[in-house]
């Protein structure tokens, strides 16, 4: 638990009017997104490459909370969530997520550095270094193996969007 998160969220709610207003803030659930311009450029060539693979990226994002850039986009078939991510104190990644009909979730991501404890239905591979497009050939040769297994993705199309995947994706981490 936030032992900051009563303050936090009174802020929200006190700008929640004028977030409301502006095109540069998205709420999605109870996470509010910063859309920005100013993107850096390893954020913008791993973007490029995202968006190369096939991805529908409406825009890159900072999450305050959690002090990181972001680009997400929906897969063609939206059954995969694409993101590449800017911590502010880490190196730039990608990673794909698929969800799973069960509530269970698949991650394969690039993070250079061990990922923090997550639940047992969020499964991780990761493969540190790998870029965009043979990171995205293993998830999908991950997937072909659950669903053989009997796994059945979800799709995320009409879901509310990359954000709305991003809230979920979160949600299912617990955080």
């Amino acid at each position: 638990m936030n032992p900051h998160g009563d303050e936090l969220l009174a802020a929200a709610r006190a700008l929640d009017g004028s977030l409301r207003r502006t095109r540069r803030f998205r709420r999605v659930g109870r996470r509010c997104f910063e859309r920005i311009d100013r993107i850096p450029p390893g954020l913008a060539e791993l973007g490029r490459q995202l968006d190369a693979l096939g991805f529908r990226c409406p825009g890159t994002y900072r999450l305050p909370r959690f002090e990181a850039q972001i680009r997400a986009g929906l897969s063609p078939d939206a059954r995969v969530l694409g993101l590449v991510v800017a911590p502010a104190d880490r190196p730039i990644y990608a990673e794909f997520t698929t969800f799973f009909a069960d509530g269970s979730s698949w991650t394969t991501n690039a993070r250079p550095d061990p990922a923090p404890p997550r639940p047992a239905q969020a499964r991780l591979d990761r493969c540190p270094g790998l870029p965009p497009a043979a990171l995205l050939a293993r998830h999908r040769r991950n997937l072909a193996n659950l669903e053989e297994e009997g796994a059945q993705t979800a799709t995320l199309r009409g879901s509310g969007g990359p954000l709305a995947a991003i809230s979920r994706y979160l949600d299912a981490l617990g955080y």
